[in-house]
């Protein structure tokens, strides 16, 4: 009886798009993509001495083919190419002109910096965009930002 009552089941579907004989965590529609890759470079630094409970936006993306994890930062008027993704772009070889900043940071701190400038191609969700970066070469520990320059110019709307 407990046998009938188990044919008697619908098949199993993935509840996220359908597809028959899956759940949605083994689904190769809901699974592929940036999820399933490491990332070479990223935002994100744990800290004993620093802890914060305000929501950080993380976007997986691709930057000249370079697969990692950036910040879409509404503080930001400029995408900044923190410390490990301006070194993954040096050692790719990609072109820097260079540059002087006023930099000011949200303390209200303002000094001017030598920058360095690159145009690279940005991926995301499938969709590619031209997007100039800052690298500043004396930070450290900095993270990949994509600032206002870039929700603007896409004509994206962050909340």
């Amino acid at each position: 009886m407990l046998q009938g009552k188990q044919e008697d089941r619908p098949p199993e579907k993935c509840y996220g798009c359908g597809t028959p004989g899956f759940i949605r965590a083994k689904c190769p529609n809901c699974t592929t993509g940036p999820k399933a890759m490491s990332s070479r470079f990223e935002y994100f630094e744990a800290s004993s001495c620093f802890v914060t409970t305000a929501p950080v936006s993380t976007v997986h993306l691709r930057v000249n083919g370079i697969f990692g994890k950036a910040c879409a930062d509404s503080g930001s008027s400029h995408s900044i190419a923190g410390e490990t993704l301006y070194t993954l772009l040096k050692d790719e070889g990609a072109k820097f002109r260079n540059g002087t900043m006023c930099i000011s940071l949200a303390d209200g701190q303002r000094s001017m910096e030598d920058v360095l400038i690159t145009t690279v191609t940005l991926e995301i969700e499938g969709r590619k965009f031209y997007q100039e970066l800052i690298a500043l070469p004396n930070a450290k520990r900095n993270k990949t930002l994509l600032g206002t320059d870039f929700l603007k110019s896409q004509k994206l709307c962050w909340t």
